[in-house]
């Protein structure tokens, strides 16, 4: 029986930074984006990393695609669109065991083929645009 975790950013009132993680049988913690809130899929990326919902997925000679929760099971959704490449189950793109995880929606917008904040080279600012997170507060890498 896999084991029932979730995941969150820590908000901007946490003393730190990064991720919070918490098992089923526990309350969410305080001070966590709650948009951010993902389940642990039970499986593991070739290098034995946790997946969790939100994360994004690659292997060799597939495009890149974003964990989601689907009716009834854990999916992997195309980045982009094309007609022809649809979702996989998890299970599935996970069986050849090359699958790795490259980041997260959250984290990473840029993998999602998002503009990240502009930084100081393209407007001549001395100092970049911090990422920011949905309250507005940095995030640190």
């Amino acid at each position: 029986m896999r084991e029932i975790k979730f995941r969150a950013l820590k908000g901007k009132h946490s003393k730190e930074s990064g991720w919070r993680f918490w098992k089923i049988y526990e309350d969410a913690p305080p001070y966590v984006i709650r948009e951010t809130i993902g389940q642990f899929t039970g499986l593991k990326d070739a290098k034995g990393a946790d997946i969790f919902e939100g994360d994004i997925l690659e292997r060799p000679n597939h495009r890149k695609r974003v964990v989601e929760w689907f009716k009834d099971a854990f999916i992997l959704s195309p980045i982009g669109y094309s007609q022809t490449d649809g979702p996989y189950r998890l299970h599935s793109f996970l069986s050849d065991g090359k699958a790795e995880i490259i980041g997260n929606v959250y984290e990473n917008p840029e993998l999602l083929g998002m503009r990240p904040e502009i930084n100081a080279d393209e407007t001549n600012e001395s100092d970049p645009k911090p990422l920011t997170d949905k309250e507005g507060v940095e995030i640190k890498k």
